[in-house]
């Protein structure tokens, strides 16, 4: 057998997954090494993200069509920009819809759209568009099914029936000994005595609405 033959193609494949790998790994370290910096920053002075440098912020952006990371990059300037211009109504909302497009099963992405969305003032077609997609990728994650429920809630007259029948199932998972029956108690509160009726008589007839969770919700 000759000393001198090629290296097998199974070798070069093996040696290109490895430094491809090994590629990824210093990719992702750096990103993850930015990531926590800023994200610390943030905590440390909510409200303070000017100290956050235009150099941090094009970092950031660098990394938003990055495989792997974009979401994570995404959402991270997100944070950045709602922190820095918190009255900035329309940057908030263009960066909270590339931040769910590009990561479209994260829930908790198009819950912020919604948000994002009904303080632009935008039209309740697109407010319910996105609260579909939260509800439609993370029907069963509990953070997000209580701002579904409490976005429901406060807009109950606008939703169509099947988007109630969305709130009601969120506030009956979610509902229990804490602050979120005050919270929800609140919301129905402020209602006329027939919008809480109407609400009431939705919860009876979806037959999962015990007289204890009536109770608590204050209808």
């Amino acid at each position: 057998m000759s000393a001198s033959r090629s290296i097998q193609p199974s070798a070069v494949g093996l040696l290109f997954i490895f430094g491809l790998t090994a590629f990824y790994g210093v990719e992702l370290f750096a990103y993850q090494s930015l990531s926590d910096r800023i994200s610390a920053e943030l905590v440390r002075t909510p409200g303070t993200a000017q100290q956050i440098g235009e150099a941090d912020k094009s970092a950031i952006s660098s990394w938003t069509n990055v495989t792997g990371v974009s979401g994570w990059a995404r959402g991270l300037l997100l944070a950045v920009i709602r922190a820095d211009t918190p009255d900035d109504k329309v940057a908030i909302e263009n960066a909270s819809a590339e931040a769910a497009e590009v990561s479209p099963t994260w829930a908790a992405g198009w819950q912020d759209l919604a948000a994002a969305r009904l303080a632009n003032g935008a039209s309740m077609e697109k407010l319910i568009a996105a609260f579909r997609m939260s509800n439609l990728v993370g029907s069963h994650e509990g953070f997000v099914m209580v701002r579904r429920a409490i976005f429901g809630l406060e807009h109950w007259n606008d939703l169509p029936e099947p988007d109630r029948r969305t709130v009601i199932r969120d506030v009956l998972a979610t509902i229990g000994p804490d602050r979120m029956n005050i919270r929800y108690h609140d919301i129905l509160a402020a209602k006329s005595a027939a919008g809480r009726e109407e609400i009431r008589g939705a919860f009876m007839a979806s037959g999962l609405a015990t007289k204890d969770v009536l109770q608590a919700l204050g209808i």
